[in-house]
């Protein structure tokens, strides 16, 4: 088998590994955050988030900032929908 072939094998088995360490675990990882006194599941809230608001914020937070994320969340949508507190 040529050497490019066998790269590209490689790179293919790495590729799918990361794909899994990364994103299925995140998503069988359940992460509790504090929202307005009550823990809530982090993934639950983003779910439940402002399409635009949240993917704004996303550039801005790194991953670990759940509970940060979910602050600046909540203040840019009570000013964005007039007050309203977000909910879960």
């Amino acid at each position: 088998m040529p050497r490019l072939a066998l790269g590209l094998a490689a790179f293919n088995i790495v590729w799918r590994a990361m794909y899994w360490l990364i994103w299925e675990r995140k998503a069988n990882t359940t992460i509790k955050v504090m929202l307005n006194g009550h823990q809530v599941d982090f993934n639950a809230a983003e779910n439940a988030m402002d399409d635009d608001i949240r993917e704004s914020l996303h550039r801005a937070f790194e991953p670990g900032q759940e509970k940060e994320f979910l602050d600046a969340y909540a203040i840019i949508h009570a000013a964005r929908f007039n007050g309203e507190v977000f909910k879960i």
